[in-house]
């Protein structure tokens, strides 16, 4: 999780197990949590990446199973 005082605009990006960027997309912190929609997303692990200004601030391994 980040700092509650980290706050602005930021960016996603979605990264299958191949390293491909397979959705990105802009987030703003503003408003709390961070909510993705992965109803199109194939089933799988993947690397989370949230990133401000080009440099990443997080970075998580995700798995969607719908």
């Amino acid at each position: 999780a980040m700092p509650d005082d980290v706050i602005g605009d930021f960016e996603y990006r979605l990264i299958d197990l191949r390293g491909v960027t397979i959705r990105k997309g802009e987030l703003d912190r503003r408003y709390g949590d961070f909510i993705l929609d992965t109803s199109d997303v194939i089933n799988g692990v993947y690397q989370l990446q949230i990133m401000k200004d080009n440099t990443p601030v997080a970075q998580r391994k995700v798995m969607i199973m719908q």
